[in-house]
This record gives C-alpha cells, sequence and structure tokens, in this order.
C-alpha cells in the first residue's frame, strides 16, 4: 500500500491547540508505556540496575526535548518582517500572555489620579457632594473593622472619579470587558473608586448596608451598564443596567466639605528637619549600642609600696574571717582623710571587722572594726612591702601588656563604629534633602490639585454635568458606566514600532479614539494588529518602565488617511513638562 500524504489539513484554531495541551498527559502516557515495555522485555527487565533509570532517563529526555523546543520557541528577541525587536518586559509575560491577569497598574503613580478624602461620623452617617457635583449618601453604622465589629466616630472616605480618557490610561485601570469568548473595550460614561480607612487602617462595609454614590456625567445615552471591578479575576462584573437621574446644577448637599488645606511649605520645612533630627539621633543611638556591647577592659590595679604613713597588719581567723584571707599579708596603711587616727585603736581587739570599696574604687577601702559598743571607721591602702610587693609589681606589669592590648582594640572597634555612624549619617542627610525637594515639588502639584479640587474641577467632567447616575453598593472599589464596544475601522495596516529610534515590540498599546472618546487597549500578541479609522484623530500610547511613549495622528494626517498596508510607529517620551495629571488631561485634551 503506498503512503499517502495529507496536503491542505484545515489548521487548527488557537482554542484547539490549547486544548490538547496537556504535557502532564503525555508524561504519564509515556511513563505507562516505558513501563510496559520494560516489563515484557524480560531480558531487560531482569538487570534491576538499570530498569529504573531507564525510566527516568526517558522522562528526563522527554521532558528535556520538550522544555528545550518550547524554551527555544520563545526567544529573548521576537522577528516581526525579518527584522529584530527587543522586548523590554519580562519574559514570561512575552511567553504567555494569555494567562497574564488585568490588574490596576498605573504608568505612573505620580501622574495617577488623586483621591480626595472625607471625613465623616460613622454613627451619623453623611452625605458628600463630591466637587459639588457627584453626591455619595452614607447610612448610620455602615462600616466594621476586618473582624466584623461596628466602627464608631469619625470614618476617612477616600473618593475619586475618572472621566477622560487620559485619566483613564493614566489610572492604569483595565478597560476590557471579557463575554462569551469575546473581549470588548468600554467606552465609559463615569468611574469611581472608593474605599474607606480609620486610623490607616481599612474600614468594610457592614453586611447588607448599601451606600448610595450618585455619579455626575456628561453623557445622557441609556446604553451603559454598571460594573464593578473584579481585582481577584482581573475583570469586570456586570452589576446591573444605569439606573438615571437629571442632575440639577446648584443643589447643596448637606455635608458637603472643601478638601483640607494643605501644609505649607515652612511647615513642611519644619515637619522635615524635625524628622531629620530624630533619625540622626536614633543612628546616633543604635550605635551607641553597639559601641557600649563591645567588651569592657578595665585597667589592672598596680600595687601600693609601704610608705611611712601610720599602718598596721590585721591578725584575723581566717576560718571565722575567710572573705579576709585575701589580705594576709597586705599592710594597711591609713589615709591622710581620717583625721582622728591614733595608734592606741593598734592595742585593741577587735570582735568583728568588715571591708568595703572606698571612695575610690580599686584603691582605697573602707575597713569597719567593732569591739562591743565601740566602731571604729578607717579608710585604708592596701600596701605590700618587700618579696611580696617585687612580687605583684611585676604581675601588674604583664597584666597591664594585656590590658593595653586589648583596650586598643576596643577603640579600634570603637572608631570603626563611629567612622560607620558618620557615614550614615551623611547618607542619610542626603537622602532626607532629596526627600524635602520632593516634598516640596509636591506640595505644588498637590496645592494645584486642591485647588481645581475645591473649585468643582476634580470630577475631570468635559463639560457641563448632565445626569446622576445612581449606584447602590455594597462594597467598596471601583465601579464603572460603561457600554462595550467591539474595535472596528476603515483599514488595519501592518504596524512596526521604534522607540526613540530604535526598533521595539510593545507588550501593551493604548490607542486613543477621539471621535469617541475611549481608548482600545491592544496586549502583548496583538500590538501589530492595530485597527484605525481614517479622517479620526488618534493617538498611539505605550507604557514602558514607568513612562508614556507615544505618537499622535491627527485627523488629516496623511499616513493616517492613506490607507497605507504598513505604518513604521515612533515612539516619543510624554513631555518632561508634564509633572501632574491635570497637565496629562491639558496635553492629550481628551
Amino acid at each position: 500500500m503506498e503512503p499517502k500524504f495529507i496536503l491542505n489539513r484545515k489548521k487548527l484554531s488557537d482554542d484547539e491547540i490549547e486544548k490538547n495541551k496537556n504535557f502532564d498527559e503525555l508524561l504519564t502516557k509515556f511513563k505507562n508505556q516505558s513501563i510496559q515495555k520494560a516489563r515484557n522485555d524480560r531480558s531487560w527487565w531482569k538487570k534491576k540496575s538499570i530498569r529504573y533509570s531507564g525510566i527516568v532517563l526517558g522522562i528526563a529526555v522527554i521532558c528535556t526535548v520538550t522544555l528545550s523546543q518550547l524554551y527555544n520557541s520563545k526567544s529573548k528577541t521576537e522577528k516581526t518582517n525579518d527584522k529584530t525587536y527587543t522586548s523590554l518586559t519580562n519574559k514570561k509575560a512575552v511567553e504567555k500572555p494569555e494567562k497574564t491577569k488585568r490588574t490596576i497598574a498605573p504608568v505612573n503613580p505620580r501622574l495617577d489620579v488623586a483621591y480626595a478624602r472625607y471625613k465623616v461620623n460613622a454613627d451619623k452617617g453623611a452625605n458628600v457632594a463630591h466637587a459639588g457635583k457627584s453626591r455619595i449618601k452614607i447610612p448610620q453604622n455602615a462600616f466594621v473593622n476586618k473582624s466584623g465589629q461596628v466602627i464608631e466616630g469619625e470614618v476617612e472616605i477616600l473618593y475619586r472619579e475618572i472621566h477622560k480618557v487620559s485619566e483613564q490610561l493614566m489610572s492604569g485601570i483595565p478597560m476590557q470587558y471579557d463575554s462569551a469568548a469575546t473581549t470588548y473595550d468600554f467606552e465609559s460614561a463615569g468611574m469611581f473608586d472608593i474605599k474607606g480607612e480609620k486610623n490607616g487602617e481599612p474600614v468594610f462595609l457592614k453586611a447588607n448596608t448599601t451606600l448610595t454614590v450618585e455619579l455626575a456625567s456628561e453623557k445622557e445615552g441609556t446604553h451603559f451598564n454598571q460594573y464593578i471591578l473584579d481585582t481577584a479575576s482581573g475583570n469586570w462584573a456586570y452589576f446591573g443596567k444605569d439606573v438615571i437621574k437629571p442632575f440639577v446644577a446648584g443643589k447643596k448637599v448637606a455635608n458637603d466639605k472643601a478638601l483640607p488645606a494643605p501644609l505649607s511649605e515652612s511647615e513642611i520645612s519644619k515637619q522635615h528637619d524635625a524628622a531629620q533630627k530624630d533619625g540622626l539621633e536614633k543612628i546616633e543611638q543604635r550605635y551607641d549600642q553597639q559601641i557600649a556591647k563591645l567588651p569592657v577592659v578595665r585597667q589592672p590595679a598596680k600595687p601600693r609600696k609601704v610608705s611611712n604613713r601610720p599602718n598596721f597588719t590585721l591578725e584575723v581567723d581566717k576560718n571565722e574571717f575567710p572573705e579576709l584571707g585575701g589580705f594576709s599579708n597586705v599592710v594597711f596603711e591609713v589615709g591622710d582623710e581620717n583625721k582622728n587616727y591614733s595608734d592606741r585603736y593598734t592595742e585593741i581587739t577587735w570582735n568583728d571587722v568588715s571591708i568595703s570599696d572606698g571612695p575610690q574604687k580599686g584603691i582605697n577601702y573602707l575597713l569597719n572594726l567593732r569591739k562591743g559598743s565601740q566602731t571604729l571607721n578607717l579608710i585604708v591602702y592596701p600596701c605590700l612591702s618587700g618579696a611580696d610587693f617585687e612580687k605583684a609589681n611585676a604581675a601588674f606589669k604583664s597584666k597591664m601588656a594585656d590590658y593595653e592590648k586589648a583596650l586598643s582594640e576596643r577603640q579600634a572597634k570603637e572608631e570603626a563604629l563611629r567612622a560607620e555612624m558618620l557615614a550614615r549619617q551623611k547618607t542619610y542627610k542626603e537622602e532626607m534633602k532629596r526627600d524635602k525637594e520632593e516634598r516640596l515639588k509636591a506640595y505644588i502639584r498637590e496645592t494645584k490639585a486642591r485647588e481645581q479640587a475645591n473649585a468643582g474641577e476634580v470630577s475631570g467632567l468635559q463639560g457641563a454635568a448632565k445626569v446622576l447616575r445612581v449606584f447602590q453598593i455594597s462594597q467598596f472599589g471601583v465601579y464603572n458606566s460603561d457600554g462595550p464596544r467591539a474595535k472596528n475601522g476603515d483599514y488595519k495596516p501592518s504596524v512596526a514600532y521604534q522607540l526613540e529610534g530604535k526598533p521595539f515590540l510593545p507588550q501593551m498599546v493604548y490607542v486613543m479614539d477621539y471621535k469617541d472618546r475611549m481608548f482600545y487597549t491592544y496586549a502583548y500578541k496583538n500590538v501589530s494588529d492595530l485597527v484605525f479609522r481614517s479622517g479620526i484623530r488618534h493617538t498611539v500610547c505605550v507604557p514602558v518602565n514607568g513612562r508614556l511613549y507615544l505618537k499622535q495622528y491627527f485627523a488629516d494626517d496623511a499616513e493616517m488617511t492613506s490607507g497605507k498596508p504598513k505604518i513604521r510607529i515612533d515612539l516619543k517620551p510624554l513631555p518632561e513638562d508634564v509633572q501632574t495629571i491635570e497637565d496629562v488631561k491639558r496635553y492629550f485634551e481628551i
């Protein structure tokens, strides 16, 4: 029978390929087949020294070959149109993009949309007007801590709204929705992010408690739905149809509070200087503690030779006074401190005697003598004479040499720690100087943001609020009023990228559509499949390592309207003078 060659076989879909990818099943089948074959081959099976190792080796070979093929198929560089493009993201994301979970990842935290903070009384509840437009209605006793205990007193509500396309982009909140195996992009009528804190700890909504958020929106359409972002899966969960009520301009809401004033520049400097002083003192304290733990080196006591001062010896019963045994050869000189000493004291047989440290510890002692009611307290200096002194002096010189060596070593360690402390303090001062500069820059940005917030601009609405979209929420989180849309356009050019003049393959691309006022997301393997509409302004945006790179195409751009089958997009960084989210909104105008 002649062999048959099957040509033009139906191409498998990605789902079919994925369905049949089961390495564990393949490995199990191979292992079972190897063992069965080994059992049937009795001559081989009897060689116990190799039968198990052969099976393991077979498994190792298939593992090595399979993994080698997998890794070789995904190199550090990827080729498109016979050109090599370097990926700036991690290899794992390139190899399995479909497994990557969507998360909230701001392009640059400094350019993210800030939260407004409102202090409310948890016992009484509150009505808050955000920038005089959106409204948050909080019932009484609505909050619990992580243990489920009802929270009393003041709670801080953190709330922000995201309306403009540029805000959506910079916030890093995913704007794609998966439904029925299809991925859609969101056209948003407004989005809000709400959470609560007490003393820096998160709070939660009590079971069966509902907050009402009336989100101001300039879009009047009724085709929007409500969604909540499921942070565990990275997907949006359908929440219900939009409930709309008219927005009444100028209507006041109880407990409407302006944002608190930020610290002044002088207060920031004063706070910074106090923190720096405290930090320097703590560094010094830590090193002082280390120095205090160094071994204590004590100088040996130099023996004293008997002089012309009055002196005496102690004749004691060592069995009765064993603690004085060490003074058996010692002569006690009477110190000049004793003004009323008399030689007659040596003629008395004393019944009790004790000795303790004197005013000069290690040099003199306090001798206490007693006979009946008579007592005598003397400051004495222990001395040696003759051979006893010579022997003690030789021992002292040896101990002194050891002491000087130990002292030198301790001083060297202490000096090293002091030098290390000074270096650490210098580094700390430099860090604090940079921190102060950043705080002052942040002060300027925050002042602008708060001025705009208190003036009613924080909502980011592109025009006047027209309706209120009403959400009844039972948990904190990110909520969206959206309409899912499929990508569509007049042409799909072959796209190649350059990053500041060098070939580049991005891992995530966003395309702003200025007509529909939304952006489309292209992730991983789809970044070369952009869809454009002729005659419409677009901006292609790519986040890379905390910066945003882009290329703007205006409605009359010849390259965009020509319908070319191939476009090379040369990405440039967002200008350096774009320092705040307000700057971002002004720059993109959307």
